[in-house]
């Protein structure tokens, strides 16, 4: 009978083998404590003929020791794959040696990689040396990376040559970069040719110093359907481009983005964050999408310097029917003319939305008017909104006018904007008014940035007045030259209440701040950010990305906040070479009052010492919140402590969290019990959860009940996990009625031991439309599925994933990763779909020796 079945599974292995052709041996031992592996894990895998993931021989042999994130101790990998493949085709030879404790890779790491043949990843000759040496969060020491490929590749084809040299201190590349890329051929990423020289020197985050990248792209590729021309030269500073780029594009034909036709041709010239210089679009979508259900036909056209913008820009857009983001009939017409980076020149837009929605409940109907230049809105900007009914974003009359005129990409020019909101909201409750004047030319603000905003009423963004005045010169992403920033806020606000002096002079070329950074703070009265008396004093010196030489700050604190309410003490020294924290770090933060964060006590002690990503050393947490909040309502009590080696925590962590009344994310009452023990990612040890939620709330509308229990050494459930969720009534996520019903036992990454899950959706979703039906039964030791794992979906109706009908059934047995013993899946879907248009139908039959 099993070589009937090996016969029967010969005779139609060219139509049903997918995954693995030929003869997959697959022997994994796994012993202790892991997250990845801990312990001593030994993996030999034998894999022969035509896969997709392995084609011809791969041999794979790893041997680990030692407790381990990515692997701490001795790591051993060395990996010889033959033939066509979709990861590796020809010759793989991989060897790996780590030594140390490391999170990527502490001590002396070696990998020296040769790739053969047609591959997906790399095509022809793939030569990776990597020398690591040294404590390093990305690079630190000397990297040296060679690279040579050739031939036909998925992400590179033709021939492509990387050289990177990586020395001293770095987070993307401090020192000399050069890397030179030259492909050509089909891919996926790249169809036709693409030739990509990229030369980098001096201090860089993107690209500082000379950019050249020229890419062509032509044929039927899965980004871009039809031809695709990318031309990129960029030289100078730049954060994305800055010189001359020119980009054409064009697709045809069914694609997963558009489906129709899509016509896209974009040149960019000059200066330009996005597109500089002269940008045409033209997009033209017919049919259904899953952005768009009905008929959808977008117009484009940008010329001038720009963003997302420059120049005349045309949209319109027509929806109908059953939609993801609209329900019922959604009418936008938009109409952009002059440079901007949102909508410069004129836009109009009208929307008119009815019926239940996600963003809006009820009537909701927007009126935009955007005419010259702008990034934001520069030009006339008049928007009118008007909202009735719950809404999650706004409650009760919402009307906003805006008027914005000049070139800018934040805003320059004139920045006129009027906003008038009434009755309680979530982002503005009571009267809020802000007038903002911007001019002259800035990325963020360069020349003369003029903000005078208004605010009376109980907000949560401005409370009182806010009056804010920026003078910068120079050319700056971030600041670059001189930036002067004088700030006044008096009032009651969420950014700034009382009297906000803030002070910032920064010299020398910067991305974070490389140079001299001076940066004085002085806040009184009452703020979210800062109540009371704020002095920051920060001194930077040496080459930095986040803080390389000394690092001195010092605030304090006092009165009413949303982030430090009473007394906040905050003293940091930084010192020698550090990504995070690699040194001396003190912190001590101790917050009394009311705040939105923390409400009553709050009392925060932090001392980091040694070497550390996270926290390297001795972590000491207590946190204590009482009295109304808006992230925590009720009494809120946070003891966190952590001691030792650890990246999230490693040694004792307890949180205990009660929340009651109402609140932003939950409303009702929230009981939440965390206990963590011993070394973790994320939860090693005894960890309690219990959350009960009731009545009206933004992520779920009517009964929320979740109950989980989780026990053992876990990194996302190991021991006993027990969720149920019943939710009813309106909702965000689930519109109808949602249960699911969750049970995990023993040790697992994903699911060890029993897991069973019940799902019931009816009614309109938003992920599901229809009747959707998910049970799955899971039982023993897997990663994805061990076991037994039975799966049915039926899906009816419009939908976003699947239009038409789907049915899937999905039946696996035995021990496996991916899919090893038997494993049928049958697909049936009809209709225009995203990922199937028209009618699929796949089933995919595995057993352990598949077909040669």
């Amino acid at each position: 009978m099993h070589a009937a079945l090996v016969l029967s599974i010969k005779t139609t292995c060219i139509v049903c083998c997918a995954d693995d052709v030929s003869i997959h041996v697959a022997f994994s031992v796994r012993t202790g404590l892991t997250i990845d592996d801990v312990g001593i894990h030994v993996a030999i895998s034998v894999r022969t003929g035509l896969t997709v993931d392995d084609v011809g021989r791969h041999m794979a042999f790893s041997v680990r020791t030692g407790l381990t994130i990515d692997d701490v101790g001795i790591h051993v990998a060395i990996s010889v794959r033959t033939g066509l493949t979709v990861d590796d085709v020809g010759i793989h030879v991989a060897f790996s040696l780590r030594t140390g404790l490391t999170a990527d890779d502490v001590g002396s790491h070696v990998a020296v990689s040769v790739r053969t043949v047609l591959t997906v990843d790399d095509v022809g000759i793939h030569v990776a040396f990597s020398l690591t040496t040294g404590l390093t969060v990305d690079n630190v020491g000397i990297h040296v990376a060679f690279f040579l490929r050739t031939v036909l590749t998925v992400d590179d084809v033709g021939i492509h040559v990387a050289i990177s040299v990586r020395t001293g201190l770095t987070v993307d590349d401090v020192g000399i970069n050069v890397a030179f890329s030259l492909r050509t051929g089909l891919t996926v990423d790249d169809v036709g040719i693409h030739v990509a020289v990229s030369v980098r020197t001096g201090l860089t985050v993107d690209d500082v110093g000379i950019h050249v990248a020229f890419s062509l792209r032509t044929g039927l590729t899965a980004d871009d359907v039809g031809i695709h021309v990318a031309v990129s030269v960029r030289t100078g500073l730049t954060v994305d481009d800055v010189g001359i780029h020119v980009a054409f594009f064009v697709r045809t034909g069914l694609t997963a983005d558009y489906i129709g036709i899509h016509v896209a041709v974009s040149v960019r010239t000059g200066l330009t964050v996005d597109d500089v210089g002269i940008h045409v679009a033209v997009s033209v979508r017919t049919g259904l999408t899953v952005d768009d259900a009905g008929i959808h036909v977008a117009f484009s056209l940008r010329t001038g310097l720009t963003v997302d913008d420059v120049g005349i820009h045309v949209a319109f857009s027509l929806r109908t029917g059953l939609t993801a983001d609209d329900v019922g009939s959604h009418v936008a017409v938009s109409v952009r003319t002059g440079l901007t980076v949102d909508d410069v020149g004129i836009h109009v837009a009208f929307s008119l939305t009815t019926g239940l929605t996600v963003d809006n409940v009820g009537i909701h109907v927007a009126f935009f008017l955007r005419t010259v230049l702008t990034v934001d809105d520069v030009g006339i900007h008049v928007a009118i909104s008007v909202r009735t009914g719950l809404t999650v974003d706004d409650v009760g009359i919402n009307v906003a006018f805006s008027l914005r005129t000049g070139l800018t990409v934040d805003d320059v020019g004139i920045h006129v904007a009027f906003s008038l909101r009434t009755w309680l909201t979530v982002d503005d409750v009571g009267i809020d008014e802000a007038v903002s004047v911007r001019t002259g030319l800035t990325v963020d603000d360069v020349g003369i940035h003029v903000a005078i905003s208004v605010r009376t009423g109980l907000t949560v963004d401005d409370f009182g007045i806010h009056v804010a005045f920026s003078l910068r010169t120079g050319l700056t992403v971030d600041d670059v030259g001189i930036h002067v920033a004088f700030s006044v806020r008096t009032g009651l606000t969420v950014d700034d209440v009382g009297i906000l002096v803030a002070v910032s002079v920064r010299t020398v070329l910067t991305v974070d701040d490389v140079g001299i950074h001076m940066a004085v703070s002085v806040r009184t009265w009452l703020t979210v950010d800062d109540v009371g008396i704020h002095v920051a004093v920060s001194v930077r010196t040496g080459l930095t990305v986040d803080d390389v030489g000394i690092h001195v700050a010092f605030s304090l604190r006092t009165g009413l906040t949303v982030d430090d309410v009473g007394i906040h003490v905050a003293f940091s020294l930084r010192t020698w070479l550090t990504v995070d924290d690699v040194g001396i770090d003190e912190a001590v933060s101790v917050r009394t009052g009311l705040t939105v964060d923390d409400v009553g006590i709050h009392v925060a002690f932090s001392l980091r010492t040694g070497l550390t990503a996270d926290d390297v050393g001795i972590l000491v947490a207590v946190s204590v919140r009482t009295v109304l909040t808006v992230d925590d309502v009720g009494i809120h009590v946070a003891v966190s402590v952590r001691t030792g080696l650890t990246v999230d925590d490693v040694g004792i962590h307890v949180a205990v969290s009660l929340r009651t009344g109402l609140t932003v994310d939950d409303v009702g009452i929230h009981v939440a019990f965390s206990v963590r023990t011993g070394l973790t990612v994320d939860d090693v040890g005894i960890l309690v959860a219990v959350s009960v939620r009731t009545v009206l709330t933004v992520d779920d509308v009517g009964i929320h009940m979740a109950v989980s229990v989780r026990t053992w050494l876990t990194v996302d459930d190991v021991g006993i996990h027990v969720a149920v969720s019943v939710r009813t009534g309106l909702t965000v996520d689930d519109v109808g009625i949602h249960m699911a019903f969750s049970l995990r036992t023993g040790l697992t990454v994903d699911d060890v031991g029993i897991h069973v899950a019940f799902s019931l959706r009816t009614w309109l979703t938003v992920d599901d439309v229809g009747i959707d039906e998910a049970v799955s039964v899971r039982t023993g030791l897997t990663v994805d599925d061990v076991g037994i794992h039975v799966a049915f979906s039926l899906r009816t109706g419009l939908t976003a994933d699947d239009v038409g009908i789907l049915v899937a059934v999905s039946v696996r047995t035995v021990l496996t990763v991916d899919d090893v013993g038997i494993h049928v899946a049958v697909s049936v879907r009809t209709g225009l779909t995203v990922d199937d248009v028209g009618i699929h139908v796949a089933v995919s039959v595995r057993t352990w020796v598949h077909c040669r």
